[in-house]
């Protein structure tokens, strides 16, 4: 159908009465009509710049409309609107719901990078890693799993009650070079199960990922990953294995507390193998959560330190579920077979220092 024969709608307050050209964008049979101020275009997109100042020969007929001369962009209309939008009021937020904001704005990404809008690029970017963290303990605050940083203090914990889509973030990072993204992301994908169905969601999931939006090498990514994640999680019991009995007497000879004896050692590896018991216990806390092997790792520091253990047994499982938790963040890009992209390829060596 030709714009003429489609129905015309004013925006109802992007239609200036000030504005010198009238950008029209057609969705499905309706043509929607902004009449905006050059200026603006041309101020925040190199794009339009040339675009509007190319000179016009005495031959060219100008379409015009309401007395100004009309642009057609070939692009959505919710696209463009939510681009003129950004234009004239910086920072309105276009995209409210967290959990779609990276499939809402997969088409203001797509527009602003066509027309070389580099704000809008860059505030859908900071808004994207902000949901999703590239440091383990910026991923660990936002999932809600710690207070303090991975370096400073207790771990707290609290499943997330609602984290962002993990598909739909995938797919804006992949296809718009957001790649630091990438290992958190995939991380979170690899916990949900693609074969549960809207008929059995729980209240606190409440809605599927977008697994449509995955090509296929991107869902073998999310095979490969839940299946390692799973095999490191039933490696992770192997923390639990204390098994040197003078650990107590000599590791820990430079804190001030008084070291234990064997007795108090042998309680501490009682305690730890209640708690390796507990950790392959079907039903248990940690059986449900058996994918995730970061929060099983942070829980059960939750659970065993304190009076159970002597201070320098406690003092060593700490340090080793940190070592854990650091290890297995940074193999996540490996995990997911992320090393091709040159973002998680390892640094050149550094040739001054062979001078």
């Amino acid at each position: 159908m030709s714009e003429a024969a489609q129905e015309m709608q004013r925006h109802p307050t992007l239609y200036k009465a000030t504005g010198d050209i009238v950008v029209s964008a057609t969705s499905e049979d309706l043509t929607h009509l902004f009449r905006v101020h050059t200026v603006i275009l041309a101020e925040h997109s190199p794009v339009f710049a040339g675009m509007l100042t190319l000179p016009k020969g005495p031959d060219v007929d100008m379409q015009t409309y309401d007395g100004v001369p009309v642009v057609h962009l070939p692009d959505d209309a919710k696209d463009v609107e939510s681009l003129l939008v950004l234009l004239y009021s910086p920072g309105t937020p276009v995209f409210k719901d967290e959990w779609s904001f990276a499939a809402d704005a997969y088409g203001l990404m797509s527009i602003a990078t066509k027309y070389q809008v580099d704000s809008i690029c860059a505030a859908v970017t900071k808004h994207l890693r902000g949901q999703w963290p590239s440091t383990l303990d910026a991923f660990l605050q936002k999932r809600g799993t710690t207070r303090q940083s991975l370096s400073s203090g207790p771990f707290y914990h609290g499943i997330p009650q609602q984290t962002p889509d993990p598909a739909s973030a995938i797919r804006l990072a992949t296809d718009f070079n957001i790649p630091e993204i990438l290992p958190a992301v995939y991380y979170e994908l690899s916990l949900l199960d693609i074969s549960r169905t809207t008929a059995f969601l729980t209240m606190q999931e409440r809605r599927l990922p977008r697994w449509d939006l995955l090509r296929p090498e991107e869902l073998l990514r999310y095979y490969q990953g839940k299946f390692l994640l799973a095999k490191r999680s039933e490696q992770a019991s192997q923390v639990f294995a204390l098994d040197n009995e003078d650990r107590c007497e000599t590791i820990f000879d430079d804190y001030e507390w008084e070291s234990c004896d064997i007795d108090n050692c042998s309680e501490c590896r009682q305690a730890l193998a209640r708690a390796r018991d507990c950790w392959g216990e079907k039903g248990s806390f940690f059986q449900s959560a058996r994918g995730d092997p970061i929060h099983r790792l942070l829980k059960m520091y939750d659970q065993l330190r304190g009076s159970e253990l002597c201070e320098p047994c406690a003092a060593e499982f700490r340090t080793e579920c940190k070592g854990r938790v650091e290890n297995l963040w940074k193999s996540l890009p490996k995990i997911f077979s992320l090393e091709g992209n040159p973002f998680f390829a390892p640094a050149p060596p550094n040739r001054r220092a062979h001078k």
